[in-house]
């Protein structure tokens, strides 16, 4: 008598599904979205397998909270009670893997920011556990973010220095870690230059929210196997000398980076800060470098967001003579945004011919930039022209402005750039021409100049007709191919 066997899904699947729930904030550092976080919760109480399979997920990035703010006591009870989980988790006899070894991604926070007066004891340890304890415990953490420590106020400067030496000797001392964050890096890189231990198994720097300060580029030499870089709210950077100490970094590493991320301080006001100097010193110093390490530190880059001076030509000049060394390329994202002064050098990159020719992995595009100038959509066009049929894009980000507005007053219509729109249509409307294209964001800004003497109103109806012109020429065409398309069109 044949007996029937009980259906088992397939473990991919059941994978696949957990994964595809997984939706991290670039904001906030690689935390869950809260509907994520929800979702695999959910999941988690489904079935002992699904747990096994969402626990991964939901204990990836932890975070512990040493401040105390208005009336809000510190969160040092949930610190012990955190650690006490992963003692229970670890004794207990159960076959899943240990929680901590789960844990690889963890956000220090002892909110001191722009404090004069200390407001709680520095915790050099927090509910009975010293941080060297809590380090200890997580042998797979691969990421470590470090916020307000710092910055602590004047009166515990003796106890911040003892911990920020800690801090230093367990990020030299650790078998896993690979990428830092910190907000206030010269006070960091003090510790480092003053350290014994050895940085060269940290390949990733994050350095978030600097408020106006310069970066000193030589600090980069502590980290001779530095891959990825990615600076917020900079000013400009300075190529100096390296410093000498009886702990002297490594005179020329060999970089070789895979990701480089540059948002300068009011990139995103899309007005030019005139303190700003742009990315050339730092183009410099990688390839003064690396030439002499007889390397290139731009032949593995997956990712490039930067950010150029739109009143200079040496960026652009500079960013130009590096794509051409980028055959790997993935991500290419590049701002020109100034409000009040176009960008007339779009071409000079040759942004189409690289991606025909050298950037065969490209999936992403984005061009922030100011258009108001006569060949804009020339410009617009060789670009997607060139990269036609034979390329692996899978999303574009077009956001610029343009004072290309004309009014048709037989049919009382505003109307901007249309034959770009049209021709756009055409081109992401076919599938043969770009076959994998499945995001397509439109942020564009007809500007009025021309036409001061329209009420707000008659703004409001210009703007709504050039958006409709849009979507009936890019969106429509573009969404017909079918499902799995998504096009926005942002003000």
């Amino acid at each position: 008598m044949a007996t029937e066997s009980t259906p088992v899904f397939p473990v991919e699947i059941s994978g696949l599904i957990i994964d595809k729930l997984v939706l991290r904030s670039d904001f906030l550092l690689g935390c869950l979205e809260p509907p994520s976080r929800k979702a695999l919760r959910a999941c988690s109480l489904t079935c002992k397998y699904f747990e096994r399979l969402a626990r991964p997920h939901l204990f990836h990035t932890t975070y512990i909270e040493l401040a105390k703010y208005d009336d809000i006591p510190p969160h040092a009870g949930s610190v012990k009670a955190w650690m006490e989980l992963l003692d229970r988790d670890k004794n207990a006899s159960h076959g899943r893997q240990r929680l901590s070894q789960h844990i690889k991604s963890l956000h220090v926070s002892f909110g001191y920011y722009y404090r004069e007066v200390s407001i709680l004891p520095l915790p050099t340890s927090s509910s009975g556990y010293t941080f060297a304890q809590i380090f200890s415990e997580l042998d797979r953490l691969d990421s470590l973010a470090l916020f307000g420590l710092f910055a602590a106020p004047a009166d515990l400067e003796i106890e911040a220095t003892l911990l920020q030496r800690e801090m230093v000797r367990l990020i030299g001392t650790s078998k896993s870690l690979r990428s830092i964050t910190t907000c206030s890096e010269k006070e960091f890189f003090l510790e480092i230059a003053n350290s014994m231990h050895s940085f060269g198994h940290i390949t990733h720097l994050h350095l978030p929210h600097r408020l106006r300060k310069p970066l000193e580029l030589s600090q980069l030499c502590w980290f001779p196997n530095l891959q990825g870089l990615d600076v917020e709210q900079y000013t400009r950077f300075v190529d100096d000398d390296i410093p000498i100490t009886s702990t002297t970094p490594l005179k020329h590493p060999s970089f070789s980076l895979k990701m480089l991320k540059l948002s300068p301080q009011d990139a995103y006001t899309r007005r030019e800060n005139p303190d700003i100097i742009g990315l050339t010193p730092l183009l410099d110093f990688f390839r003064r470098h690396s030439q002499i390490a007889n390397c290139d530190p731009f032949s593995n880059l997956e990712l490039l967001d930067v950010y150029i001076s739109v009143g200079s030509d040496r960026d652009t000049l500079a960013l130009a003579s590096v794509l051409e060394s980028m055959p790997r390329l993935k991500s290419f994202a590049l701002s020109a945004y100034n409000r009040d002064t176009p960008y007339h050098q779009l071409g000079q990159l040759q942004i189409g011919q690289r991606s025909r020719d050298t950037w065969h992995h490209l999936t992403r595009l984005s061009l922030y930039f100011n258009g108001s100038y006569d060949t804009v959509a020339d410009d617009i066009m060789e670009i997607f022209n060139e990269i036609s049929a034979f390329n692996r894009l899978e999303s574009v980000h077009l956001d610029f402005c343009s004072d290309q507005v004309t009014y048709d007053a037989e049919k009382d219509e505003y109307q901007s750039l249309c034959y770009l729109w049209e021709w756009l249509g055409q081109r992401f409307g076919n599938p043969q021409a770009y076959p994998k294209l499945r995001s397509v964001i439109i942020e564009f800004e007809a500007v009025l100049k021309g036409l001061r003497h329209l009420t707000f109103y008659e703004r409001l109806k210009a703007g709504g007709q050039i958006k409709a012109d849009i979507r009936r020429a890019l969106a429509t065409p573009f969404m017909s191919l079918g499902h799995g398309r998504t096009f926005r069109l942002l003000d």
